[in-house]
């Protein structure tokens, strides 16, 4: 809910400032695509430039708030083939939504997106639970 709002709002309130910024994080992720670390932080700094294109500080501070499971997500996703492609993919429809200010379609983007990374999230999961040794009883 939180971040198909923002969505809609960065649509409508946007600045040519945040249309560049956010042009400026889609375009590093060839260099952040193969490190887990700077790929979380290439995705977090995305939704949080979109939080502040709405310009509102709250939704910021909103986000900011939740980092650290947003964080997890994220790294949790990141062994999940394609999964880097896929947000971009998604980012990129979302921008371009922005840059057209269409709130319908921006939060229509970003819904998707949430529902990729729902299902990124789970194939990430059972990844983890497949790669973690069983655990042996003591006895």
């Amino acid at each position: 809910l939180l971040e198909i709002e923002i969505a809609g709002l960065a649509a409508e309130r946007r600045t040519d400032d945040d249309l560049a910024g956010l042009k400026v994080v889609l375009d590093d992720y060839p260099n952040v695509a193969d490190d887990r670390q700077s790929y979380v932080k290439w995705d977090l700094d995305f939704h949080l430039r979109l939080a502040a294109s709405t310009h509102n500080e709250l939704f910021v501070l909103l986000l900011d708030s939740i980092g650290g499971i947003m964080t997890r997500v994220r790294e949790i996703g990141f062994n999940v083939p394609g999964a880097g492609e896929r947000a971009l993919r998604f980012h990129t429809a979302i921008f371009k939504q922005v840059e057209l200010r269409s709130r319908d379609g921006a939060r229509q983007a970003m819904r998707e997106h949430i529902e990729d990374s729902e299902s990124v999230m789970k194939a990430g999961m059972i990844i983890a639970a497949a790669e973690t040794p069983p655990k042996t009883d003591p006895k």
